[in-house]
């Protein structure tokens, strides 16, 4: 982006002018730099790409292994379980989810998960994956207790970061997210950031600045549409 020029620069070489510009450029998958994280096997559930990667992999896979445990992660169990494929579920909190369910609540839906054979181990962490005999694909995941699980599928849903790494060294002010102010304006007068990628400057109580879900999105799209509208005006 030529904040200055007020352009925008593809990857096809395309330059397309802009008076106003919002940014809604999402989040990026959570990757802690695990050995054998980069091997063929190894996704998040993040966009169209990860899914199709799921259906790829999914003909004669007898065993996935999901890291994390928030919704993503227990929609991809979910997936995997409809398709009889085996599932390994490793949690490092006491129970799922135990960090923004009620312990009861927590507690019901850990049951509830091995009710249906899906492997839920709790106070667990990834290690590192191992290649299979290729070198290229995963062959198995090291837990944090040393406990070898072999696997055809890796899937993290560790949670996601702001997507701003092209934004960097640039104009723009970025922390953890693209600052915005209530009017979800930058530090530039004509740019706005929504969304994932956006981390509120003071949010309001109760808040946090940055809020990845997809209610907060839509919330955050209506708002900006009023304030750029009006701005033109």
């Amino acid at each position: 982006i030529d904040f200055q020029g007020n352009k925008l620069l593809t990857t096809a070489g395309e330059t397309l002018s802009y008076d106003k510009l919002i940014l809604a450029v999402g989040s990026v998958s959570n990757k802690f730099g695990w050995p054998g994280q980069a091997l063929e096997g190894v996704h998040g559930l993040y966009h169209l790409q990860d899914l199709e990667a799921m259906e790829r992999h999914s003909p004669g896979l007898e065993q996935a292994v999901i890291v994390g445990g928030g919704l993503i992660g227990v929609e991809m169990a979910e997936m995997f379980h409809s398709r009889k494929i085996a599932v390994t579920f490793l949690v490092r909190e006491s129970d799922f989810w135990s960090n923004i369910l009620p312990p009861e609540e927590s507690a019901m839906v850990s049951r509830h998960l091995r009710e249906h054979h899906i492997d839920l181990r709790t106070g667990v962490e990834m290690k590192e994956i191992l290649p299979d005999e290729t070198g290229k694909k995963c062959g198995a995941v090291v837990t944090s207790q040393g406990n070898t699980i072999p696997c055809g599928y890796v899937g993290l849903t560790v949670g996601v970061s702001p997507n701003i790494g092209f934004l960097k060294n640039t104009p723009l002010e970025t922390n953890r997210g693209i600052l915005v102010d209530e009017y979800l304006q930058t530090n530039i007068p004509n740019v706005f950031a929504i969304g994932d990628c956006a981390e509120l400057r003071q949010p309001s109580p109760g808040r946090r600045a940055i809020e990845a879900v997809w209610y907060t999105g839509r919330m955050m799209g209506e708002t900006v549409a009023y304030n750029v509208l009006n701005a033109l005006q």
